[in-house]
C-alpha cells in the first residue's frame, strides 16, 4: 500500500464523516471531494477503496475513454488487492460481473450495460472522476439506476461549471476541499513544478491560423515524483 500524504489522510477520514452524516440525516449517501490537480485524486479513491469489504461491488465512472485505464494501473501498483478485482467495461471489454468496474458513461448508458451490470448484484459504492459533470443527464441516469443505497464519492479539481448547473442537485455534502493555495502553503514538496524551453520562430506560421512553428520540441524539467502525488 501507498504512504499517503498527510492531506490524503485527511481526506479519507473526511469521506468516512461525510457518508455517516448523511446516513444519519437521512440524505443521499453523496459527497464531493474537491483536490487541486496533481494532489492525487485516484490514489486517494483507491486508498479508499482498499479498505473496503472484499464482497463490495463497486463502480467508478470517467468522463473520457483516456482516464479509463489510469485507476487500474495506479491499482496494480499501489492496491494489488483492488486491481485483482478490477474489470473495465467500454467498447470490446465487457467486465460486466467484476468487483470493481471501471468504465465510461458512454458505455453505461449504451444499450443494456448497466442491466447486465446490476444482474449480477447491485453497486455498492460509486466514483465519480471528473465529478463537475454530474450533473449531465447521461450521469443523472446512471446515478438513478443505482438507486439511494448506492454511496456516491466525487472528485474534481474544478467544481464550478460554467453553465451554472451546481453540484448540489448531485451532492448532498462536500466532505473536504484541498485547493490549489492550500497545497502550496503545506510546502513546496506537494507541488510540481516543470519548465518547458521551446523556440518559436514567427516565420513558422502555417496558413492564417497563427500557429507557430517550433524549432525543437520543449524539454521537460527534471524533478522527483512523490507516488502520492498521482491523480
Amino acid at each position: 500500500m501507498i504512504q499517503l500524504r498527510d492531506y490524503q489522510q485527511e481526506c479519507l477520514v473526511a469521506i468516512d464523516q461525510a457518508l455517516a452524516d448523511a446516513e444519519a440525516a437521512g440524505r443521499l449517501p453523496r459527497t464531493l471531494v474537491i483536490a487541486a490537480t496533481g494532489t492525487g485524486k485516484t490514489v486517494i479513491f483507491l486508498a479508499w477503496l482498499d479498505k473496503l469489504p472484499t464482497d463490495a461491488r463497486v463502480l467508478i465512472i470517467a468522463h473520457r475513454r483516456e482516464l479509463i485505464y489510469q485507476p487500474r494501473d495506479r491499482a496494480a501498483e499501489f492496491c494489488p488487492a483492488v486491481a485483482e478485482r478490477m474489470g473495465v467495461v467500454m467498447g470490446q471489454e465487457d467486465d460486466v460481473g467484476a468487483q470493481v468496474i471501471v468504465a465510461t458513461v458512454q458505455s453505461l448508458t449504451s444499450g443494456d450495460r448497466m442491466a447486465r451490470i446490476l444482474a449480477h448484484g447491485p453497486i455498492d459504492v460509486c466514483i465519480l472522476d471528473e465529478a463537475h459533470h454530474g450533473t449531465a443527464s447521461t450521469y443523472l441516469r446512471v446515478l438513478d439506476e443505482l438507486g439511494p443505497e448506492c454511496r456516491v464519492i466525487g472528485f474534481t479539481a474544478t467544481p464550478m461549471r460554467t453553465d451554472g448547473d451546481g453540484l448540489r442537485r448531485v451532492f448532498s455534502s462536500c466532505a473536504y476541499r484541498f485547493p490549489i493555495d492550500a497545497a502550496i502553503r503545506r510546502g513546496p514538496s506537494q507541488v510540481r513544478c516543470a519548465g518547458v524551453l521551446v523556440a518559436l520562430d514567427a516565420q513558422g506560421r502555417q496558413g492564417d491560423r497563427g500557429r507557430l512553428g517550433a524549432r525543437e520540441p520543449g524539454r521537460p524539467a527534471q524533478g522527483r515524483e512523490h507516488p502520492g502525488d498521482r491523480s
